[in-house]
């Protein structure tokens, strides 16, 4: 690795964990919105987003009918979502050590095995990951945009409420 500071690590690594912190956002706007007053309470400080996501999937259809086009939409969205925040697992909750070249390396345990798996990155992937994260959470709202619009209900929060 070519020297580069601590701190542009750091700062990339600060823009996953901003970025996650937008997704839990929506997740939990969405987590009422789909399954009515009551589902919200599952939306508490302790829920991971990756259980989130379930509850929204689990949600869906409960208050509204979502046609084959959104409810497969949203099936998809919910899964880049889903890959992206393992990708974030690995950034915030790994071990980093320096590798050569410009990447770095991140060791995770196995989930469910003996042993760590390790993976590279540079700082601007891990930047482009937090993007994509921000990006892919306004994106899954946007689900809880068509079905408000459609069903004439508000829908908070939207894309410009939330830097």
């Amino acid at each position: 690795m070519t020297n580069q500071p601590r701190d542009t690590l750091a700062e990339a690594i600060g823009r996953v964990a901003v970025a996650t912190s937008r997704a839990d956002l929506m997740l939990r706007s969405l987590i009422p919105f789909l399954g009515g007053p009551g589902a919200g309470v599952l939306a508490d400080e302790q829920a991971s987003a990756s259980r989130l996501i379930e509850w929204c999937m689990k949600f869906k259809n409960q208050l509204y009918t979502l046609d084959n086009d959104l409810s497969e939409e949203f099936d998809r969205r919910a899964e880049e979502l889903k890959r992206l925040l393992a990708k974030r697992n690995a950034v915030i909750h790994g071990l980093w050590f320096q590798d050569d070249g410009d990447r770095l390396k991140v060791s995770q345990r196995r989930t469910g095995k003996k042993g760590y798996r390790s993976e590279g990155y540079s700082v601007d992937e891990i930047n482009r990951l937090a993007q994509d994260i921000k990006n892919a959470a306004w994106d899954f709202s946007e689900i809880g945009d068509s079905v408000a619009h459609s069903e004439g209900v508000p829908f908070p929060p939207r894309r410009g409420d939330v830097g």
